[in-house]
């Protein structure tokens, strides 16, 4: 499971996690997913994470038993998320024009498959999809390889036209952040 919202609240991410045996966290160095990786860890999760660089708080996750992957982002790109993204549980979309080989070999020692992306379908977010579960992911039409490589592991892909959303900055992972509101 990959938790990359903290705005959900601690039961609704708990209720998330019954099932789950490992968690990964995207910028565990962070203030909130370092605090949220002891947390788990403590719990008895397996929890592992991603940073661009060592520091203190990777450090103390380190010396805690948690792996940190240090995983430079390409100058092409603001999140990682837009060049490596987790499928399934065993299966990574990754541009392998611009991702260090060393995150690739990473990814593979874990047994997780890589399906390659373009470097132009990364750039128009191509990358930047959701995994729904059940072999389902949203992803958009400015990913045609991609969606395809996926339709033909079996996947189901939504791919809507998402390019007028796209011309301010996010791609579809982006846009499906929850919402906190009042009770009505």
């Amino acid at each position: 499971m990959s938790v990359q919202n903290t705005q959900l609240g601690a039961a609704a991410i708990g209720a998330g996690l019954k099932d789950c045996k490992s968690i990964f966290f995207v910028g565990i160095g962070g203030i909130h997913m370092s605090s949220l990786a002891s947390i788990t860890h403590s719990r008895g999760w397996r929890v592992g994470g991603s940073d661009t660089v060592k520091k203190d708080l990777t450090e103390r996750l380190e010396a805690e038993g948690i792996e940190v992957m240090y995983a430079p982002i390409d100058e092409y790109y603001v999140h990682i998320d837009l060049m490596v993204c987790m499928l399934a549980e065993k299966l990574c979309a990754v541009c392998l024009d611009t991702t260090a080989p060393e995150i690739v070999k990473w990814l593979e020692g874990r047994g997780i498959e890589i399906v390659p992306v373009g470097f132009r379908e990364t750039m128009a977010l191509g990358c930047n999809v959701v995994a729904l579960g059940g072999d389902r992911v949203l992803s958009t039409t400015a990913a045609p390889d991609l969606n395809s490589r996926l339709r033909s592991l079996g996947f189901t892909v939504f791919d809507p036209d998402a390019s007028q959303f796209q011309l301010a900055g996010g791609g579809v992972h982006c846009m499906c952040q929850p919402l906190r509101r009042d009770p009505a």
